[in-house]
């Protein structure tokens, strides 16, 4: 299609993809002015402008710890920058096993860490978590980079709409983002630039103009050259058009149009039902709360303030004297006669009415914490540092924790960490920052597996159960004085299966082949050794018998008179 026609078809489907968002778009004012309101930016009907930031909502900021804490824990648990938090394997687990393929695969998988550690991945991703756990919806772009080889850029509610393909997946982002125009002379040239922008770069370099762009299938993709399927932007998978709305030239206001190898963004929803686009989190689950506690936090404030500075009842004699309104260390001027006029409380609130309203506050903000998994991502603290604790009982408590966020692990693995670590890798692969596979890995996909400290709690089932059977059999064999029970467990394959599960580097662990080599040489030694020590005897009786018959008797000694004996016989 030409210019003028994609430019129509980026504005039909941007007008769709706002349509669908509708209905969540006032949740989502609302979790961001009771909550973050530095989080989401929405713009006005009618000026576009887009809204002030507003903290007078938020009196009670349960809420807003609860979501500081939930974005700290699910980056610490699931991404740390300070350990391994993936690794790269095979389908296959025989052919993960052989020791060239795992060497080759811990390369990899290392590559991909430095990359992600020197980009702002461990930027961008918290503010990921955050954005899911308040909207529900948080996208990402994963951006090639020349320097860093890739950048990452997390955007916020408000600014963006995202559509799904037949599949359920998402497949298309509309975004809307201010430059200026040196920046956008920077990025795309002067000449690709409308006039109203050439005009801005000789006046005012500053000034900001509003950018749209829409990522999307391309549908004139054409497949790729070479092993990398290298191809030009206009024919690679996904195409992102850029434009300049309300500042049409020519090309009507398109500035550029790009193309991607793989969707250059990425979408984390907590845990969208059906065939729903956008989906609900912690803190729209909680909202009612959140208001709940605010109302009720104003009404303590409002009792504290009517029992701490009370309408006092005063007399009427003392009207002209100034009044009321008593302050500390102050003076008032009674008229003769009426010394013993008494000031006191016109109504005095009931305490134990403030003691409920706190009690209530309690019980909401327990309620909000739960919802946001506060207790998860703070469960040491929550246990405390009784030493009585056994490590078996925290155990069990992760795995219970883990369980109750199971979907929504689930659905950022799939959504999120899965396409940026292949996107990733890609990148890396056309850099020529990969090392040579070996050839047994020649057409065959790669699986990655997670290690962080979530993703082994999701997976700690598999690993008690190793150490149970382990532990089991071990005490069978005491009870019964047979250790001919232990034959019944292959050992080395209990090695292989918990260093997987437990996603131990792969470098530790020999292969099936070398550890047989190393068994054969280990038995040869041996037989050796025994050879040795059965031939000492024999060469000991031998050295003897000689000894025996190159030795003269002695005159008159009994060997000489029994030599004498049998020659007297014969």
């Amino acid at each position: 299609m030409d210019i003028v026609e994609l430019y129509a078809h980026c504005r039909r489907r941007k007008a769709a993809l706002k349509e669908a968002q509708n209905d969540w778009t006032s949740l989502w004012r609302q979790t961001s002015e009771y909550i973050d309101p530095t989080r989401g930016r929405f713009y006005g009907d009618q000026d576009d402008k887009p809204r002030k930031r507003n903290w007078s909502k938020v009196i009670n900021s349960t809420a807003t710890d609860a979501l500081g804490v939930m974005a700290a824990g699910m980056m610490s648990h699931m991404t740390p920058k300070a350990q391994p938090w993936f690794k790269v394997t095979t389908p296959d687990p025989a052919t993960s096993e052989l020791f060239g393929v795992r060497v080759w695969l811990d390369e990899v998988a290392q590559e991909i860490r430095d990359t992600l550690a020197s980009s702002n991945f461990y930027k961008a991703m918290p503010v990921v978590y955050a954005e899911d756990g308040l909207f529900g919806t948080a996208p990402m772009l994963v951006v090639e980079d020349s320097r860093e080889v890739v950048r990452f850029y997390a955007l916020t509610a408000g600014n963006y709409a995202v559509g799904l393909d037949d599949q359920g997946r998402v497949d298309s982002l509309w975004r809307r983002y201010s430059k200026t125009a040196r920046q956008l002379e920077q990025r795309y040239g002067r000449d690709a630039l409308p006039n109203v922008v050439r005009e801005a770069l000789g006046k005012n370099g500053d000034q900001k103009f509003w950018v749209e762009s829409l990522i999307e299938p391309n549908p004139d993709e054409r497949p790729g050259i070479g092993p990398l399927g290298l191809q030009a932007p206009r024919f690679r998978p996904y195409r992102e058009v850029v434009w300049i709305d309300g500042a049409a030239n020519g090309q009507n206001g398109v500035i550029d149009v790009g193309g991607h190898y793989e969707a250059p963004f990425v979408v984390a929803r907590w845990n969208p039902v059906a065939e729903d686009i956008y989906s609900a989190c912690p803190a729209i689950n909680c909202l009612g709360d959140v208001k709940q506690l605010q109302y009720l936090e104003g009404e303590k404030l409002r009792l504290m303030e009517q029992m701490s500075d009370p309408t006092l009842a005063v007399p009427e004699s003392l009207k002209r004297t100034g009044g009321a309104r008593l302050r500390k260390g102050g003076q008032i001027y009674l008229p003769e006669g009426t010394a013993n006029a008494s000031i006191a409380p016109a109504y005095m609130p009931d305490a134990r009415g403030l003691a409920q309203i706190r009690e209530e506050i309690a019980t909401v903000e327990q309620r909000i914490q739960r919802a946001f998994f506060y207790q998860l991502f703070l469960m040491l603290e929550a246990l405390g540092d009784k030493t009585d604790r056994a490590a078996t009982e925290i155990v069990t408590r992760k795995e219970e924790k883990a369980a109750v966020l199971a979907p929504t692990l689930e659905s950022i693995t799939d959504e999120v960490l899965d396409p940026v670590v292949v996107r990733v890798f890609r990148l890396l692969e056309r850099a020529g920052r990969i090392p040579e596979p070996p050839q047994v890995l020649a057409n065959v996909p790669l699986k990655i597996e997670y290690t962080s400290i979530l993703a082994q709690a999701a997976k700690a089932a598999a690993v008690g159960s190793i150490e149970r059977t382990m532990t089991f059999v071990a005490n069978v064999a005491q009870a019964t004085g047979d250790p001919s029970v232990m034959d019944k467990l292959d050992s080395d394959q209990v090695v292989d299966e918990y260093t997987a599960a437990v996603g131990g580097p792969a470098s530790i662990i020999r292969s099936d082949d070398a550890v047989a080599q190393i068994r054969a040489d280990r038995a040869q030694q041996q037989r050796q050794q025994q050879l040795a020590a059965s031939a000492q005897p024999l060469k000991d009786a031998s050295q003897a018998l000689k000894t025996a018959g190159e030795t003269v008797p002695e005159e008159g000694s009994a060997a000489q008179a029994l030599i004498d004996a049998m020659q007297g016989a014969a």
